[in-house]
């Protein structure tokens, strides 16, 4: 399943929460216990890896965050967010999705989350 995030301006700094769970999608897993936390986002209609992010770690480095309690904030850069396609229609969008992946249990065990968003390009005048 892959969460939609929603709409974010072009040059704005995207900003992902989650918590990061055993198999059961309930159960937290601890900072404690992770091995690994990676990052890739790709944007949709080219295939091009957005600002270098090709399963680049995100465990507690590269904007990312996890709290003892499994708790996972990615604040990202506005390179993120930034047009790839210079024809890109005013008012219209580029897809851009993501993929979180984890491993914990010494790397025995492993999850990810797919997530999406937006990138808006907006009317310069307006930013």
């Amino acid at each position: 399943m892959t969460t939609d995030i929603g709409e974010i301006e072009a040059g704005a700094t995207p900003r992902i929460t989650c918590t990061l769970t055993e198999e059961d999608g309930e159960t937290p897993i601890p900072l404690a216990a992770l091995t690994t936390l990676t990052l890739k986002l790709v944007d949709v209609r080219t295939a091009a890896v957005v600002n270098g992010r090709n399963a680049q770690s995100i465990l507690n480095a590269n904007g990312g965050t996890v709290s003892s309690d499994g708790a996972v904030e990615w604040i990202g850069s506005p390179s993120d967010t930034a047009l790839l396609t210079a024809s890109t229609p005013l008012g219209s969008h580029e897809l851009r999705h993501g993929v979180l992946a984890w491993t914990w249990d010494s790397g025995a065990r492993a999850g990810r989350r797919r997530f999406s968003f937006r990138v808006q390009n907006i009317d310069p005048a307006l930013a």
